[in-house]
């Protein structure tokens, strides 16, 4: 029986970020890892590492407002670009090279910082060989604005 872990894995990239009266959309590039470890013999784990060219887009409402601080959610799509997907055997072979999936999340910003919390669900079958694969994705992230379009 093959045991699963989820590995943990982190993003980079940049955000733009348009605000209008009662909510903002808000568009990234990133780089991301996704991955798990595999176990099918004794203790000896496999690490799967894949990386993502990720464009997300995002509704953004802010539930709470007060001068410099903002509580917010968020929700959209993501379409995703695999990169490259490696072990330390080899290249995995039979994973989708595109992806697509749902997110969701809250944050709190405060002047041009913001940390956030989102929950990405695939939907698309990551594996050619084997069914019911899909990327799952919990995230935490700190933003750096340099400049926000607000009104």
């Amino acid at each position: 029986i093959l045991d699963h872990k989820r590995m943990p894995g982190i993003h980079i990239g940049g955000l733009y970020k348009h605000t209008f009266p009662t909510f903002a959309i808000q568009s990234e590039l990133l780089i991301s890892s996704k991955g798990y470890q595999s176990n099918s013999i004794g203790d000896t784990y496999i690490n799967n590492l894949f990386l993502y060219l990720e464009l997300p887009f995002y509704i953004r409402k802010n539930i709470l407002d007060k001068k410099n601080f903002q509580l917010y959610l968020i929700c959209g799509v993501s379409v995703m670009y695999k990169v490259l997907a490696i072990n330390l055997v080899s290249e995995i072979d039979g994973v989708r090279n595109f992806d697509s999936g749902i997110n969701l999340g809250a944050g709190i910003q405060h002047g041009k910082i913001s940390l956030d919390v989102r929950f990405t669900q695939s939907y698309i079958n990551l594996d050619l060989i084997k069914p019911s694969k899909f990327n799952q994705t919990l995230s935490v992230g700190m933003n750096f604005y340099f400049k926000d379009k607000s009104p």
